[in-house]
């Protein structure tokens, strides 16, 4: 899954919104869009950052 597809979920949610007659079922279909809207969001922020390796750990040396 992407951001892309996760605006697409979001964007079917508010289309769904409106074809519902009951405030209710309304205002879920709305939290609905909302939540998929954050995980795009999310997506799109890991999308942004490069993956950082872990640095080696470093031992000191012991001299002898």
């Amino acid at each position: 899954m992407n951001a892309g597809e996760c605006r697409r979920k979001a964007q079917y949610f508010l289309v769904l919104s409106r074809q519902m007659s009951r405030p209710k079922d309304r205002a879920a279909m709305v939290e609905m869009a909302a939540l998929w809207m954050g995980r795009a969001r999310i997506f799109q922020q890991q999308q942004r950052k490069p993956e950082e390796e872990p640095e080696p750990s470093r031992k000191p040396v012991s001299q002898s």
